[in-house]
């Protein structure tokens, strides 16, 4: 594949950070392929399968030979709800619905989605052992498709660089095959930990929420994550409201105002919270 330096990633199709319109989102995916981008890269988790679905009434309008094609497997939702699933079965089955709503006949590359939240055995014995039926490379396609050149399609693995390199491990070791799950718990705990000393209560929150959701931590260690990000959101809040109101005090002070009475009551009621 020769693609173009700059690629168009489209989870911005499935409303994933603000409100979108199908017709603007498909000027916006045929202005990309004009200007000279060949890449495109989606997911049936962006938007819960919108994106996936609003990039391909775009694709029925632009010739398959103008673009290179990237869909993810693994990750999911549906109905505001995240669902992971890494078996072989699950995989071949998302492809082929992934091509039926881009409206397309095969998919160039195929990423193992956000694997740090995967069993990385299963992801190395089914989804990277899958073998094409009719060359027998690791690959997921329709077998009538690129009769012209073979089988193309690639894999790659989407997730952090710890996670990505106990993957080769992996594959390269399949009689010893590391467990990670553990160490990824622990990772996330010590990033959560890093931003709540630095008072970044909103991303504690988020690693706390991530390490809740490891593979492999106990029962009790899921609990307990989720406990601090309930507790991490408090103080996420809370931190909103001092910088709010030491915000207020010094716009008094710098306008030569007085400060008055129930600003410094407020603000008395913040200090002794804080001690």
């Amino acid at each position: 594949m020769k693609i173009s330096h700059l690629a168009f990633g489209a989870s911005s199709l499935g409303s994933v950070f603000r409100a979108t319109k199908e017709n603007e989102s498909i000027e916006a995916v045929e202005a990309a392929i004009e200007g000279g981008i060949n890449f495109i890269d989606v997911s049936p988790y962006y938007g819960h399968y919108k994106a996936e679905t609003v990039l391909g009434m775009a694709l029925k309008r632009i010739p398959r030979d103008k673009y290179f094609l990237s869909t993810k497997v693994g990750r999911y939702g549906a109905n505001g709800v995240n669902t992971w699933d890494y078996s072989a079965k699950r995989a071949v089955e998302s492809v082929y619905e992934s091509m039926e709503r881009l409206n397309v006949e095969h998919i160039d590359l195929i990423n193992v989605h956000d694997i740090e939240f995967a069993n990385l055995e299963q992801v190395a014995k089914e989804i990277l052992a899958y073998r094409c039926p009719r060359c027998g490379a690791a690959v997921l396609h329709r077998e009538t498709v690129r009769q012209d050149t073979g089988c193309e399609a690639l894999y790659a693995v989407d997730g952090d660089a710890q996670t990505l390199k106990a993957l080769c491990m992996a594959l390269e070791e399949e009689d010893e095959l590391v467990s990670v799950f553990k160490t990824k718990y622990e990772e996330m705990l010590n990033q959560a930990v890093s931003h709540k000393n630095s008072r970044d209560y909103a991303a504690a929150k988020m690693y706390y929420e991530n390490a809740a959701q490891a593979e492999g931590a106990s029962e009790s260690d899921k609990q307990a994550a989720l406990q601090s990000a309930q507790q991490m959101d408090k103080l996420a809040k809370f931190k909103a409201e001092t910088d709010a109101t030491a915000d207020k005090l010094y716009e008094l002070s710098a306008n030569n105002r007085v400060v008055n009475k129930e600003a410094f009551i407020k603000a008395g009621e913040l200090i002794d919270k804080i001690s």
